[in-house]
C-alpha cells in the first residue's frame, strides 16, 4: 500500500541522509534481533526494504543472498542503485505472489505495518510471509511503539523550531503519519501476538530498542 506523496517525500528525505544514527540503529538491530547470528547463506528478504541501506549492512556483514521489496517505485529506483541486489516493487499485502512455497530462511518488516491502515491487511501480510518462509524460519519485526522517548519525540515534533539536522525529517514523519500513528498504537500493541501466533509464528525475543519493539519469531510446522 504506498503511501502518500507527502510521506513519501520525507522518507525519501530521511533514508537519502544515510546518516550515523541510521546505520547505529541498524547495527543493534541486527544484533538484538539475532539475524546476526543466521548463517551467510541465508536467504532474506528485506520487506519494505525502502533504499536499501539494511540490505547493504546485511551484505558487509556476509550475507549475499538479500533482495528487497517496497511498494515506493522511487524508493525501489534507488535500492536497485544503492545495494545491486533484486529488488521487487509489489504492494506487501501481494508478497506471497512473489514467491515460492517454503523459499526463504528470514523476513524482515521494518518500519512497515504501521504505514498500513487495516488489521486484515496485517492479517495477509503475516500469512504471506508464513507461507514463503521454510519451517523454522525467521519474521524479524520492528515497528515504533509508545515507550518513552517515542513519545518526547513524537511531542518535539510538534515545535518546528526542533526540524533541523538530522531530526528533522525523523520529526516531520511524526506530523506526515500522525493519523497512520494513532491508528497504529491503537491496534498493534494489543493485538500482534495473537495476529503472530494466528498466522503460525512463535515468539522468540521481544523487546524494546529506543523508539521500536523488536519482535523476533519462528514459523511452526504449517497444520493448514
Amino acid at each position: 500500500m504506498p503511501d502518500n506523496s507527502d510521506i513519501t517525500k520525507n522518507l525519501l528525505d530521511m533514508y537519502g541522509r544515510n546518516d550515523w544514527v541510521m546505520n547505529l540503529n541498524f547495527r543493534f538491530f541486527l544484533s538484538f534481533s539475532g539475524l546476526k547470528d543466521l548463517p551467510l547463506d541465508s536467504k532474506i528478504l528485506d520487506c519494505g526494504c525502502a533504499m536499501g541501506h539494511l540490505i547493504i549492512m546485511l551484505k558487509s556483514f556476509g550475507f549475499n543472498n538479500v533482495s528487497g521489496l517496497d511498494a515506493s517505485p522511487e524508493m525501489v529506483e534507488s535500492a536497485k542503485k544503492i545495494t545491486g541486489s533484486p529488488v521487487i516493487l509489489s504492494d506487501v499485502v501481494e508478497i506471497r505472489r512473489h514467491f515460492e512455497p517454503e523459499c526463504l530462511d528470514a523476513i524482515i518488516i521494518s518500519d512497515l505495518f504501521h504505514h498500513i491502515p487495516s488489521m486484515d491487511a496485517w492479517e495477509i501480510i503475516l500469512d504471506g510471509c508464513s507461507t514463503i518462509l521454510r519451517e523454522n524460519g525467521c519474521l524479524i519485526i520492528r515497528e515504533p511503539y509508545p515507550i518513552f522517548l517515542l513519545n518526547l519525540l513524537y511531542k518535539m515534533s510538534r515545535y518546528k523550531f526542533l526540524h533541523f539536522g538530522f531530526l528533522k525529517a525523523r520529526l516531520r514523519s511524526f506530523i506526515e503519519e500522525d493519523e497512520l500513528l494513532k491508528y497504529f498504537f491503537t491496534h498493534w500493541p494489543n493485538g500482534y501476538r495473537d495476529l503472530l501466533s494466528k498466522n503460525g509464528f512463535r515468539i522468540i525475543k521481544d523487546m524494546d530498542w529506543l523508539v521500536h519493539r523488536i519482535t523476533s519469531c519462528r514459523r511452526i510446522a504449517h497444520s493448514r
